[in-house]
């Protein structure tokens, strides 16, 4: 099960704890962290804000960077890789997951499989990473070209295939390998194919996730009754071939109260070190305004431990954690988990 839904079953009874008795303050360090290996990307997908930067980036973080964000936080249990850019462009990252398993930790990494080949997937595989997801929209090739432009569906799912055969060559039990998709208006019906293609590939794990910003006209949510209706057939489908699906269809009829606690368990790293609330800021499309006005300070310059309780990051939590709607921060607001149950 991906790392995000473990950590968030717990929030209800979390979050009002932080909110009567904390205010906002994190006794503890987080548990979890989403550190930002890379802002180089080779695609240009519809719904990625990187595709509508003014200017393009192609820089990473360097392996003595991620070593010295990583001995910041001293009880992680989880780690995810994945940021704004396809992780795979770092050279080092095979390292940093050696790096990070030598701690103990467990580390997951979502990727495009663009970079996919059985020379690189015996490195994932043999450095140890626990979890891999494939990120992919659709099954039908036409619509998956025009949503991941520069990628071709028939060598994406050759390298996937290559993937699962490396793994099971290998005789390993690890990575756990899971189908990921952001479910839009214009492709919550192509989620029984997603479950189709899984199962072809071998691949038990299929999650489906809401689009966090529909920052573009042309992208939005599907209408609840639409997605209930595609998860009716997608889940009977996923059972009778075997696939775990994953999928929490929301709303966004109310908000509830407390529903998010993200910012105490999994704060987010950007590449530049500065230390964010979570991971879905960093797909507003701004960049720059996010990180000037929306973290706390950078784990390169000043620790953690001088940066989880200051007032800036204490005061952000409290107002999450707030039942008025006006208290929510800004750019929290619309976010799809203060609308989950």
């Amino acid at each position: 099960m991906p790392m995000i839904s473990l950590l968030m079953r717990s929030r209800r009874i979390i979050a009002l704890t932080n909110r009567i008795v904390f205010r906002g303050y994190a006794p503890l360090e987080p548990l979890a962290l989403q550190i930002e290996t890379t802002i180089n990307c080779n695609l240009k997908c519809t719904m990625c804000e990187r595709t509508y930067w003014p200017i393009q980036h192609h820089t990473d973080m360097t392996l003595e960077q991620f070593k010295k964000i990583l001995d910041e936080f001293h009880n992680l249990t989880a780690l995810s890789l994945t940021g704004i850019g396809e992780p795979f462009l770092n050279r080092d990252l095979t390292k940093m997951i050696r790096y990070a398993k030598s701690k103990g930790i467990f580390v997951t990494v979502t990727t495009n499989a663009t970079l996919i080949n059985e020379m690189t997937a015996r490195g994932v595989i043999g450095c140890g990473l626990d979890e891999l997801s494939f990120s992919m929209e659709s099954a039908d090739p036409t619509t998956f070209e025009k949503i991941r432009v520069g990628a071709r569906f028939d060598r994406i799912v050759a390298n996937m295939r290559t993937f699962m055969k490396v793994k099971d060559h290998m005789r390993s039990r690890t990575p756990e390998v899971v189908l990921r998709s952001v479910a839009m208006s214009h492709t919550v019906h192509e989620v029984p194919g997603l479950v189709k293609l899984a199962h072809e590939l071998g691949i038990r794990h299929l999650n489906i996730t809401p689009l966090v910003f529909p920052f573009m006209p042309d992208l939005g949510d599907p209408r609840a009754d639409v997605a209930r209706n595609v998860h009716r057939e997608a889940k009977a489908l996923a059972k009778r071939l075997g696939v775990e699906l994953e999928w929490d269809i929301i709303g966004r009829a109310q908000l509830r109260a407390g529903s998010c606690i993200v910012p105490y368990h999994t704060p987010y790293v950007f590449k530049e070190g500065y230390v964010g609330p979570c991971c879905l800021v960093n797909q507003r499309n701004a960049r720059d305004w996010v990180i000037k006005n929306y973290t706390f300070g950078n784990v390169l310059g000043e620790g953690f431990a001088s940066i989880q309780n200051n007032r800036t990051f204490r005061e952000f939590r409290r107002k999450l954690l707030s039942s008025k709607p006006t208290e929510i921060p800004d750019i929290c607001k619309g976010c799809w988990i203060l609308f989950k149950d």
